[in-house]
């Protein structure tokens, strides 16, 4: 996703959400068009090395931000990290 725009990434990232195979690379090798990222593409850096490492500094990036345990979906309202009543946010 290397260059994709914002819009694309979140395109990408809701179909994997809405994605019901339950297999990674096969719901972002349907995904992937949706947000104009080549499937070739993807599905080499899935397999390859850099994909590990992609992984392991996301997993980085959360746990750092999150040390201790932490509700997904997680509400940060002006960059402040709060605990939401999940009723008012469904209305």
């Amino acid at each position: 996703m290397q260059g994709a725009t914002t819009s694309a990434k979140v395109t990408f990232l809701k179909c994997m959400d809405e994605e019901t195979r339950g297999i990674a690379l096969t719901a972002a090798k349907a995904c992937a068009p949706k947000a104009g990222v080549p499937v070739a593409k993807m599905e080499s850096c899935f397999k390859s090395s850099a994909g590990d490492e992609l992984l392991k500094a996301a997993s980085k990036r959360f746990n750092d931000a999150f040390p201790s345990l932490v509700t997904v979906p997680h509400t940060f309202v002006n960059d402040k990290d709060i605990r939401a009543d999940y009723e008012l946010l469904r209305n």
